[in-house]
């Protein structure tokens, strides 16, 4: 049930994504919402699950996006394999690293985004306040991206909490008092 959780929580984000940050902030300022999103999968949630999740997210995105196809699933894969590592060698669910981690996760997407200019020799399309907004895109990250982990923490395991009571009711016959 998990994988209706995943599902759920991504499209709100994408509705968020889409819908309602191009209007609060200016149009691309904000980083991508899914970032945070992919961590937590890395961070808290078992390698199988997160890995099905990711691939679909990432294909997902690529599917929404104007951009090269393929660039948001790697990025996605990227943040995954590297997240992976990282719990190898750090307890990165401690809450003070949770910023620094997402903040390296917004790093690197868009470093790979700059690679991917590159590779594509799309360089002239990059506007000249990129250094400006990636900067931007780093202080919201440090400033929301923990808060925005720990909300899908808590909404997930509200969400089991939720699950086990409405499985337990649908599960169990009723009992006549005859």
């Amino acid at each position: 049930m998990s994988y209706l959780f995943y599902l759920g929580v991504s499209l709100i984000l994408i509705l968020v994504q889409t819908t309602i940050l191009p209007y609060l902030f200016h149009f691309g300022i904000f980083y991508d919402l899914f970032v945070p999103f992919v961590l937590y999968l890395v961070i808290f949630r078992p390698a199988h699950e997160s890995f099905v999740t990711v691939v679909l997210l990432g294909m997902a995105m690529d599917a929404f996006s104007a951009g090269p196809m393929g660039l948001y699933g790697a990025a996605y894969l990227c943040l995954f394999a590297l997240g992976i590592w990282l719990k190898r060698y750090l307890h990165v669910g401690n809450r003070l690293l949770l910023p620094v981690i997402v903040t390296m996760g917004v790093v690197t997407q868009n470093l790979l985004l700059l690679i991917a200019l590159v590779a594509f020799d799309l360089l002239y399309d990059l506007p000249r306040t990129a250094l400006a907004r990636m900067a931007y895109q780093v202080m919201l990250a440090l400033l929301t991206g923990a808060p925005i982990m720990m909300a899908i923490r808590r909404a997930h395991k509200w969400w089991f909490r939720w699950w086990a009571r409405f499985s337990s009711r649908q599960g169990s016959p009723r009992m006549s008092s005859s």
